[in-house]
């Protein structure tokens, strides 16, 4: 099996060490290169493609926004976790709306950053427990709950994906296939008028699906 390469950024070397450590003590993620800010990173893509950056918000020379927005722009078949100490509304609003992948604490529990890793490369976003006050506040539309009817298994569906599992996951979980999981995530999409995975953490919260 071919291992996720990754690359990490972050302008603290220490910080860098601790990840790229628990990294490459797992079996299916290797680190292919690092960078101390946004413009080290856009000069190790002229070398190095990877599947998965790792990026810091805040960095010397380049922000993480302003390498995501590059990111996107000129390497989109590349993912994008971002790995930070804390953030605010407005920027997480603005890699979302850049199309980032997924969101995690730089004090996450040990593994969490490999679980991440592996989510997003198989097609989920990610998003951990620490962003969730904000991503609850992001997107203030009310819904109209009358109009809206989950079945069971979707609800059940919608906290594991809050949870942070993947479809994957939930598959081998609630003992069905993975297409059926996602056939499920598509009409739950549908049913609820909702683009991303930030406005179903909004709704799972609000509609005490799942807890913070």
């Amino acid at each position: 099996m071919e291992k996720i390469k990754t690359i990490i950024v972050d302008d603290h070397p220490l910080v860098r060490m601790g990840i790229k450590m628990e990294l490459t003590s797992t079996d299916n993620i290797c680190v292919v290169g690092e960078a101390s800010s946004g413009l080290e990173l856009l000069k190790l893509l002229e070398s190095t493609t990877p599947d998965i950056v790792l990026l810091d918000i805040l960095m010397p020379e380049m922000s993480g926004i302003e390498a995501a927005k590059i990111l996107k722009e000129k390497h989109s078949d590349i993912k994008i976790l971002i790995i930070s100490a804390e953030s605010t509304e407005e920027t997480i609003t603005a890699l979302i709306g850049l199309g980032v992948e997924g969101f995690i604490s730089k004090n996450a529990k040990p593994n969490e950053i490999a679980k991440a890793i592996t989510s997003i490369i198989n097609g989920d976003n990610y998003y951990g427990d620490e962003f969730s006050n904000l991503l609850y506040k992001i997107n203030n539309a009310k819904l109209d709950e009358n109009t809206i009817e989950l079945t069971s298994r979707e609800n059940e569906i919608v906290q594991l994906l809050c949870d942070g599992l993947s479809a994957k996951e939930i598959a081998a979980k609630l003992f069905i296939t993975h297409r059926t999981v996602e056939l499920h995530k598509e009409n739950i999409f549908k049913k609820l008028g909702f683009r991303n995975s930030i406005e179903l953490v909004k709704y799972a919260i609000k509609n005490k699906i799942v807890e913070i």
